[in-house]
């Protein structure tokens, strides 16, 4: 026959407390690393400017461009709103009128760190851009536009019935956002 093995418990109270001074003395000692060269910041007030963009800052895709470079492929916009989909930012301009839209997507620091599209692009069948060279292509059948903006992989479309329209479009404003990003 097998004992009964009695169990006694612990107050955790009594093993927390030699702990807590260890604890005490790490989280203060924790926060003491660093350099001489690293410089206290004040707290911000409501007067304070903001700081200017570091050159890893994300890109916001609504203020690349501008509701007037968009109106001419477009017609009425709503003057761009934060969207979502492929990128690290995405904005679209809607004519509510007409239900078209035109898409920009930029995407994160790094995306095309090689200067070279993928080889295959996820919107199937594409052609060549001559207007913005070998780091663009245009998806025939989804309209969009993929390009390298420095090292960022980056989309437009232009998603109106006239499919002439859509591709000149396409291209006049990846041309800006290449650019500008």
């Amino acid at each position: 026959m097998l004992g009964v093995m009695k169990r006694t418990r612990t107050p955790i109270s009594s093993t927390a407390t030699p702990l807590v001074p260890v604890l005490a003395v790490l989280l203060a000692v924790g926060g003491c690393g660093g350099t001489d060269k690293e410089a206290v910041r004040p707290a911000a007030s409501k007067t304070s400017v903001a700081p200017a963009a570091s050159p890893r800052a994300a890109v916001d895709a609504c203020k690349v461009l501008s509701a007037a470079e968009v109106q001419p492929f477009l017609g009425t916009t709503d003057g761009g709103q934060p969207s979502y989909g492929v990128g690290e930012s995405v904005c679209q301009w809607r004519n509510a009128g007409t239900e078209e839209t035109v898409t920009l997507s930029v995407g994160g620091k790094g995306t095309a760190a090689s200067g070279r599209l993928d080889p295959t692009s996820p919107y199937g069948e594409t052609e060549p851009v001559p207007e913005l060279g070998e780091t663009a292509r245009f998806s025939v059948g989804d309209g969009i536009l993929e390009f390298l903006a420095g090292d960022r992989d980056c989309e437009v479309q232009v998603a109106v019935l006239d499919k002439d329209k859509a591709r000149r479009g396409a291209v006049a404003l990846a041309r800006l956002a290449r650019d500008r990003i």
